[in-house]
């Protein structure tokens, strides 16, 4: 696994420190609403899930790919790319099963980037900024905010390990996370994509706009 280095002189004088972060990308949704495989969708010429395990692979090193429906147009998507996908046979369940599939399969110990598979305005300030608080905020939940309102990428650490792995399906990600407020860290960004996520064709249509508009490379390295 790639050791990811934050700080630095440049950063307070705070001596650089490796942390290995591998990133649990969630993408085993049947995409209802938006009422065809979302990601796969073309954007920016290349399918929509490849443009999210592309900017994380640039500052995770270790991504894992969970999937549940369409997993096989998912898989030929990103076969091309260093990642390992695991599929989720609870899928159907909720989403926080795909979470638990995605901690088993990276394995411990912590922390570990929960990332959503159809979020491509994700952005690599986005992820080092979500990163560096394995190091300064160690042992504390990491949730990326615009305007006040949570989002994804979230920074779990390891002590949350056996409490996800309990929740029911019927409970999300949120219920560990909103359970003890001292543990969380907020990490406040100018990034509107930390909320927005590709849902809607309308949410598709912001999506190809918003590439069209700042060039196909945004959001790498």
């Amino acid at each position: 696994m790639v050791q990811w280095l934050v700080g630095g002189a440049g950063q307070g004088g705070v001596k650089a420190t490796p942390v290995a972060v591998p990133a649990v990308v969630l993408a085993a949704g049947r995409a209802r609403r938006m009422g065809r495989p979302k990601l796969v969708l073309p954007l920016a010429g290349r399918p929509l899930i490849v443009k999210v395990v592309e900017t994380l692979l640039a500052h995770t090193g270790d991504v894992w790919v969970i999937t549940g429906a369409r997993s096989e147009l998912v898989r030929a998507a990103l076969a091309h790319l260093p990642v390992r996908c695991r599929h989720n046979p609870d899928h159907d369940r909720g989403m926080v099963t795909s979470v638990q599939c995605g901690l088993r399969a990276a394995g411990r110990p912590g922390p570990w980037l929960i990332c959503l598979g159809d979020q491509p305005g994700l952005t690599a300030d986005t992820v080092r900024e979500v990163i560096a608080m394995a190091v300064t905020a160690p042992g504390q939940i990491a949730v990326p905010t615009w305007c006040g309102k949570g989002g994804h990428p979230i920074l779990l650490p390891d002590a949350c390990y056996e409490e996800v792995l309990a929740l029911p399906a019927t409970q999300g990600l949120d219920a560990v996370v909103k359970r003890d407020p001292h543990r969380v860290v907020r990490v406040p960004l100018p990034d509107r994509a930390v909320v927005e996520d590709v849902d809607t064709p309308e949410d598709y249509e912001r999506e190809v706009q918003r590439h069209q508009a700042v060039g196909p490379g945004t959001g790498g390295a």
